[in-house]
């Protein structure tokens, strides 16, 4: 395109720019966000839409286009594009397994067996071990807590939560917590490795 700016189409050429100058002052801005949170790359989708539209345009003004040749790069090319994204997104759902709270979750049993229990999905509850933001929480669909950015909680932390309305604490896998597991007193309730305590 830039070898070629004047055979091209000029108003998708100005947009393209545009965009270009944009994405860069918007990755330039954000650029740490881009290390763990991929969909903030979505708005550099309008760049390689427009660019890629101006290309084809660009390419099909000259002779050489529809050509066998021609046609069976680009589909090679299709063919080699879906295969390097299919190993993406593998390597990015496979990811998501980093947080060992998703193998725990996986059955929806446990949301089930709390609301046996009394406690409502308002109910303030401390979700442990867990240290992603709020998997957990968003699964068993309460508000609380989780060790995201804190690590393991101590009694003392235990307790400055319960001060600020926690009710409950989920432990989820209790031999995470052994140290503490026997000043916690007498649990509620217990489904499968999960182990839950009224505060």
């Amino acid at each position: 395109m830039p070898v070629n700016w004047f055979k091209g189409n000029k108003f998708l050429s100005v947009i393209t720019v545009f965009l270009l100058v944009g994405s860069l002052l918007y990755y330039i801005l954000w650029y740490v966000q881009f290390l763990v949170h991929d969909y903030y790359t979505i708005p550099f989708y309008a760049l390689y839409f427009f660019s890629i539209l101006n290309t084809v345009l660009l390419i099909s003004k000259t002779k050489g286009f529809k050509t066998y040749l021609i046609k069976v790069i680009l589909f090679l090319l299709l063919i080699v594009n879906v295969h390097h994204n299919k190993q993406d997104f593998k390597i990015r759902y496979d990811e998501a397994a980093m947080y060992n709270i998703n193998r725990v979750l996986a059955d929806h049993g446990l949301e089930k067996y709390i609301r046996t229990l009394g406690i409502s999905p308002k109910d303030y509850i401390i979700s442990v071990p867990d240290d992603s933001p709020q998997i957990s929480l968003c699964i068993l669909g309460n508000p609380g807590f989780t060790e995201f950015g804190v690590g393991h909680y101590s009694l003392e932390m235990i307790n400055e939560k319960k001060q600020a309305g926690a009710k409950y604490l989920i432990l989820l896998d209790k031999s995470a917590y052994n140290e503490i597991i026997e000043q916690l007193g007498k649990p509620l309730g217990a489904y499968k490795e999960t182990v839950i305590y009224k505060l």
